[in-house]
């Protein structure tokens, strides 16, 4: 080995070992949280704190060192390229996954609540959501469920996500997610949004191939292909019911409701 190979190989071990520490904060950190009904103390919040600084510098010089060039041959430089892979193989792995743990640090409680605030989005979402999986092919169509931020300690924690959460799909069995404050057209975009995730994943096991490295976590979640696709798809389904002005199908759905709300209750 040349004094250039084992040279870098030192930095990358030394790296690694950087990581392997940043890992280790990454799961201590995650275990403080834990179910998120405990309180933090001020002591846990900078371990996490420091966990998540400490292992975004050491991303940082993995990659500054992936891109060291020095002035070997092109032969020199792939032997080294050849150890890195191997050293990174393993440890990359554990890494991506510390990181998951990491970031789930900033997720918040929430909880199922029985219904939407607003009634007439439970109208049209009850009545979009067979449209939509019939549009996908989804033979098993979807159970709508409602759900809010965790309140106090009396809610039970039925999830965590990240803040601001408006929607989240369940495979198994399929379930759609939807926050009880969307209005009706926005509950359509959100249902319809979720819906096409459970109609990637019946794409998926039946061959259709992505491009799996554009999904990775280093690419933002609102910007990967496959959230992409939902969003678009569920903003054409709200355009598509809602109308632009609330004249749509959706809109005849609210108008028939509120007809028979008054032939039963005189009111609306």
């Amino acid at each position: 080995m040349t004094d250039y190979e084992t040279e870098v190989v030192d930095h990358f071990l030394t790296a690694y070992k950087m990581l392997g520490t940043a890992i280790q904060l990454g799961i201590s950190a995650a275990q403080i949280v834990g179910d998120g009904d405990q309180p933090i103390t001020a002591e846990e919040r900078e371990v996490i704190v420091f966990a998540k600084h400490f292992a975004e510098a050491v991303s940082d010089l993995c990659e500054s060192l992936g891109l060291l060039v020095g002035k070997s041959s092109d032969v020199e430089l792939c032997r080294v390229d050849s150890i890195r892979q191997g050293l990174d193989r393993g440890l990359k792995r554990d890494y991506d996954m510390a990181l998951l743990d990491i970031a789930a640090l900033d997720h918040v409680a929430y909880t199922e609540r029985p219904a939407p605030v607003n009634p007439e989005s439970l109208i049209v979402a009850t009545k979009a959501l067979p449209l939509v999986a019939a549009d996908l092919g989804i033979i098993d169509s979807p159970k709508i469920r409602w759900f809010s931020e965790k309140a106090g300690s009396a809610d039970a924690t039925t999830f965590r996500s990240v803040p601001e959460t408006k929607g989240k799909v369940e495979y198994d069995p399929p379930t759609v997610w939807v926050h009880v404050d969307r209005a009706p057209k926005d509950a359509i975009a959100t249902l319809a949004h979720e819906c096409k995730h459970i109609g990637q994943l019946a794409q998926a096991r039946q061959g259709v191939k992505r491009d799996v490295l554009a999904e990775v976590a280093e690419v933002p979640y609102s910007q990967r292909p496959m959230e992409v696709d939902a969003h678009g798809y569920g903003e054409l389904w709200a355009l598509k019911l809602w109308g632009p002005t609330g004249l749509g199908q959706a809109g005849l759905w609210l108008r028939q409701a509120r007809t028979e709300a008054y032939a039963a209750h005189g009111n609306f």
